[in-house]
């Protein structure tokens, strides 16, 4: 799978400008394998892979890992996993070009990720973009309260909470196989989505809107209005 979504990305990007990084953990039982897969990634796509295998992490963790420890100040920034599949050529200067036309970079921007019918009912973002300049704002991409499991809860419940804080561009498809015969339930999918994570995940939802999330947007809407005032 993940060289499936990795084939996609290269494809359907407008240019190698867009690139990616994969982190993988040091105890994943398919490590061996994963290894295999990326001693063949130049053959099959003609150059090497940007990767790390790192200690565990959860996902929230990768993210804010990568994004504030490895690569800052990237103009934009998108989360993805191996059960995705880029659909739509140049996806990412349509998401782009539509994220800055809207928002001008704040909050979050995502394609149509093929879950569910009517995307406007559910409104959670999927693979979704978000600016440097937004996520330093806040001081994270996700909140520490929050490990893997209802980040989507986070991202809608933030993005609301802004004026154009979710940018939905419906004709860039980005595919979701979540569900899926295509994927198998293997040991990161019984971790994610166990009883136990569902209760630990709502409960930190929960701690970042009673906590965190006043703050939130105030450290946002001050950079907005200071990026306002700026000269031209």
């Amino acid at each position: 799978m993940l060289f499936d979504m990795l084939e996609t990305f290269y494809v359907k990007r407008t240019d190698d400008k867009t690139q990616i990084f994969v982190y993988l953990h040091n105890d994943d039982p398919q490590i061996d394998n994963y290894k295999k897969l990326i001693a063949g990634h130049k053959e099959r796509f003609g150059f090497e892979l940007n990767y790390v295998i790192g200690r565990h992490r959860c996902l929230r963790e990768v993210v804010n890992h990568v994004v504030f420890s490895m690569y800052r100040e990237i103009p934009y920034y998108q989360i993805i996993c191996d059960d995705h599949l880029y659909l739509t050529q140049n996806w990412d200067s349509i998401l782009i070009k539509r994220y800055m036309e809207v928002s001008n970079g704040w909050g979050w921007c995502c394609g149509d990720d093929m879950l569910n019918d009517d995307w406007y009912t559910w409104q959670h973002p999927g693979a979704e973009i978000w600016s440097w300049k937004f996520v330093n704002a806040i001081g994270y991409v996700y909140p520490r309260s929050v490990n893997h499991r209802m980040i989507d809860l986070y991202t809608k419940d933030l993005g609301l909470s802004l004026e154009n804080g979710i940018v939905f561009v419906p004709e860039v498809k980005i595919k979701h196989l979540f569900g899926c015969a295509s994927v198998s339930d293997d040991v990161n999918l019984k971790e994610t989505y166990s009883e136990d994570n569902y209760d630990s995940a709502m409960a930190g939802i929960q701690l970042w809107k009673d906590v965190d999330k006043a703050d939130c947007i105030d450290r946002i809407r001050k950079e907005i209005s200071r990026e306002a005032r700026l000269p031209l």
